[in-house]
Formats: C-alpha cells, sequence, structure tokens
C-alpha cells in the first residue's frame, strides 16, 4: 500500500500526471492511466476518476476494477441514460388520460361479435388482355441446287513399248577356240597330276608369270603338250629366283582335276 500511497502524493504534487486511454473496455472510462515525470507509463497502477485512489492493475485480468464501487455506479447511470434516450410506447392508460392519445384512439362496436370470420375481399389487379395474332410460318429454307459433276475425260493409256530382244552373243572369231582351250586345260591338267613337287613348283610360277603378263595366247597345243614345263619355267625365270622345294608351301589352291 506504501507504493501506491507514493504514487497518489507524486499526483496530488504534480509530479506524476494522469492520461486517459481510449479503449474499447468501459474499465478506462472511469480509471486513467499513470505517466511519471519522464512520460513512461506506470503499467501497475491506475487512478480512478472519482475517488482519486490509486489501485492496482494486472496486465492480463481486470477483474477487481470491475468489483469497484465507482465503477458500479457509472454502469448504473448509463443503463439509465440509455433507458431514457429509448422511446417508449404508451400505455392504454395512459392514452385515456392523455386528450391527444384519446382522440387518435378508435371507437369500438359495441355489437355481438359473431364467430363467422369476416370476408376477406381480396382487389384482383386487371391484367391486360393480350391479343394472338396469327403470324404466317416462315418460308422454308431454300435447297441449293445440286450442279452435275464434270464429266472427267479418261485419256486412253498408250500401249507398252514391245520388249527389245537381247542381243544374242556374238559367234567366237575363232570356232575352235573354245575346243583348243578346252584340250589345252585337259592336257595340262594330265601333265600337272603326273610332275613331281619340284616340277608342280615350277609349274605354278609359269602359270602365274603367264596370267600376270597376259601371255597364254603364246602358249599352243604343241608347245604345251610336247614341251617340258620344267625347261619353259628356267628359261623364264632365273635360278637366283627359284623356290627350293622345302621352302615351298602347297596351299591348295591348284588341285588334282
Amino acid at each position: 500500500m506504501e507504493y501506491y500511497n507514493v504514487i497518489k502524493e507524486k499526483i496530488r504534487s504534480g509530479e506524476y500526471s494522469t492520461v486517459r486511454r481510449f479503449s474499447r473496455s468501459e474499465v478506462y472510462n472511469v480509471f486513467f492511466d499513470i505517466e511519471d515525470e519522464k512520460g513512461a507509463l506506470i503499467k501497475d497502477a491506475v487512478i480512478c476518476s472519482k475517488c482519486k485512489n490509486v489501485y492496482k492493475r494486472s496486465t492480463q485480468c481486470t477483474s477487481n476494477l470491475l468489483r469497484h464501487q465507482c465503477y458500479k455506479l457509472y454502469r448504473k447511470k448509463r443503463d439509465e441514460n440509455d433507458m431514457e434516450l429509448e422511446p417508449r410506447e404508451e400505455t392504454t392508460m395512459e392514452m385515456l388520460l392523455n386528450p391527444k392519445s384519446a382522440a387518435a384512439l378508435k371507437p369500438v362496436s359495441m355489437s355481438p361479435v359473431s364467430d363467422e370470420p369476416e370476408p376477406t375481399v381480396i382487389n384482383v389487379a386487371k391484367k391486360p388482355r393480350i391479343t394472338l395474332v396469327a403470324t404466317p410460318p416462315p418460308p422454308p429454307p431454300q435447297q441449293p441446287t445440286p450442279q452435275p459433276e464434270p464429266v472427267k475425260v479418261v485419256e486412253p493409256t498408250p500401249p507398252p513399248p514391245p520388249p527389245v530382244p537381247a542381243p544374242a552373243p556374238a559367234p567366237p572369231s575363232n570356232p575352235n577356240e573354245r575346243d583348243e582351250s578346252h584340250v589345252f586345260a585337259e592336257g595340262w591338267a594330265i601333265m600337272y597330276r603326273k610332275l613331281t613337287t619340284e616340277q608342280r613348283i615350277f609349274a605354278k610360277r609359269l602359270i602365274d608369270e603367264t596370267l600376270m603378263h597376259g601371255q597364254l595366247g603364246q602358249l599352243t597345243m604343241s608347245t604345251s603338250l610336247n614341251q617340258d614345263p620344267i625347261s619353259i619355267s628356267r628359261n623364264r625365270f632365273p635360278i637366283q629366283h627359284q623356290v627350293k622345294e622345302d621352302e615351298y608351301i602347297d596351299d591348295g589352291s591348284y588341285s588334282e582335276t
């Protein structure tokens, strides 16, 4: 209590000042905030604007301020003022005592009241009469006239050209050339089977040399059959280019036919 008494004395002396808070709570219409000499708000105390006493304020609840007697009187006066401001309807007795209100009252008929309900008059507004005018049906939509399709002219396809006959093979210039070549090959095959290994080496080299330089035409039936191929090969190839028997590898390219 001494803390709040000190605050109260400083308010009286003018060191502290009171400030009204503008809030939706009606509590702050009765209780004001307190500021110290530096202008800082004292958060744990408020002053009552009616009895000028300082009370404790809690930041979470104001139930102690709601129980204060000054606040209860403020609520009572406010409710009375609200009731006076609201329009109040006059009772039947007040209307009879007031001549202006009595003149406004309708006289009540003393006829007996019947149980039958009074007929209800319903004013039916006349609706405008609508005259239906028959309108002619719309003309049918015109269908487009089908146009004849253009006649397609089919051009005759030309006949395929006759097949060109393949040219007949030209006859050999020498009719005996084919028979001579056949006899020539058979003669060489017979002689090749009769040769020894050394002789086959020289014969193979002779054939290779002949095919390479195109000298096959120089060999005739007389030379191929009568002349020894070993002598022909030795005459055509020098001794230093001849292959020994042990160096030759028969790859099977020349088969005995």
